[in-house]
């Protein structure tokens, strides 16, 4: 397609680009997800009054909701990867942000266990 034609349109297939972004996004929030109980247990306190609440009531229900949500997040993301957010913004180049966001959080998250 011309790239005048693509924008807020649909894909039929979709690049390995976007796998890698969709497993590594899942992997961080995952990851992020293990952090926090970790950090949670050793007197860290989860921001997020919605995690913190599940946290206390159930650790697996914590782990299913954020990486559910995460990946149901990020599959909108990539489905609408050729629309424009405020016709400005190309709602794919969000996923790299999202991805840059996790590793950051990962990073800070680390820093808190030394």
């Amino acid at each position: 397609r011309r790239a005048e034609d693509r924008a807020n349109t649909y894909r039929d297939r979709y690049a390995a680009r976007d796998l890698l972004l969709i497993v590594a996004i899942v992997a961080l929030s995952s990851l992020d997800a293990f952090l926090t109980l970790v950090l949670v247990e050793n007197g860290a306190i989860e921001m997020n009054a919605l995690m913190r609440s599940l946290i206390d009531e159930d650790v697996r229900a914590f782990a299913l909701a954020k990486i559910s949500l995460t990946s149901l997040s990020v599959l909108l993301l990539v489905i609408h990867r050729d629309f424009y957010l405020f016709r400005a913004i190309r709602v794919g180049s969000l996923l790299l942000l999202v991805l840059a966001f996790y590793s950051g959080l990962i990073l800070y998250e680390l820093s808190l266990l030394n």
